[in-house]
């Protein structure tokens, strides 16, 4: 392995490419811990911006919200189905606080 250091030239999308890891970095300007200015971020060497560990889980806990809202309308409204989870992968039963959707597809999550 050579141990010098030597000079890169940018991509086509202005980063620099790090063959050895797969990935390029480059300039990119947005907001990150309150702070909006250019930041040096990761992309992987099709071009896409590799998130933070608080951007997934910011965009995990989306997706989990988002299926939690589609299980509560499904359970709320099963007019037509076959049986409890035709079709929509959700088994619903009562509780003492309304209908819940059980099974692999639920999931419950408080984003902030």
């Amino acid at each position: 392995m050579n141990t010098r250091y030597r000079r890169l030239e940018p991509n086509d999308r202005g980063h620099y490419p790090i063959d050895l890891m797969g990935v390029e970095l480059g300039v990119w300007e947005g907001s990150y811990q309150n702070q909006t200015q250019r930041w040096l971020r990761w992309w992987d060497n099709q071009g896409n911006l590799l998130r933070t560990g608080s951007e997934q889980a910011r965009l995990e806990c989306l997706h989990t919200e988002q299926e939690r809202q589609r299980a509560d309308r499904t359970c709320a409204n099963p007019t037509g189905w076959d049986s409890p989870t035709a079709g929509n992968g959700f088994n619903c039963r009562a509780s003492g606080s309304g209908v819940v959707a059980v099974g692999e597809k639920s999931a419950i999550a408080s984003c902030s």
